[in-house]
């Protein structure tokens, strides 16, 4: 029978507990705009380094700028200054570099993965060729001035 309490998350390691509840506010936040879109202003400590950083993330359009900042107070007071609850707790997300991926943001990993390697825009805009290769949507001029 599926556990139907409402402090429990789909795993079962993670209860919500008021302490992180805007955590997995910025969560839910994070993965409704990997549908719909949209700037997410987040704050996060990373995994190995435990520096923490604020800014903004767009799942969907796979681009990020974000910035090391100091303790929870400045954390906070960034936060409150975009409207955004406070955190008792700064998540843990790891914040690595994965070339072979345009990923920017994955939720589902735990920690939360941000990818420090942001593509970009002639990578975010390529398209697959036929033989399975990628290729940007543009052509290339030649010297001359016709399209190779």
């Amino acid at each position: 029978m599926p556990n139907h309490n409402t402090t429990q998350s789909a795993k079962p390691d993670q209860a919500v507990s008021i302490e992180n509840l805007a955590h997995h506010a910025q969560l839910a936040l994070l993965r409704q705009a990997q549908e719909t879109g949209g700037a997410i202003k987040i704050a996060f400590r990373d995994r190995d380094t435990g520096v923490c950083y604020v800014g903004e993330v767009n799942p969907k359009d796979r681009t990020h700028d974000l910035h090391e900042i100091g303790d929870t107070a400045r954390i906070n007071d960034w936060l409150r200054q975009y409207g955004r609850s406070t955190l008792d707790v700064i998540p843990t997300y790891d914040y690595g570099f994965e070339s072979e991926t345009d990923t920017v943001f994955d939720a589902d990993r735990q920690p939360p993965f941000i990818n420090r390697n942001v593509p970009s825009a002639y990578w975010r805009e390529r398209t697959a060729a036929p033989d399975g290769t990628r290729q940007g949507q543009g052509e290339v001029a030649a010297a001359d001035g016709n399209a190779q």
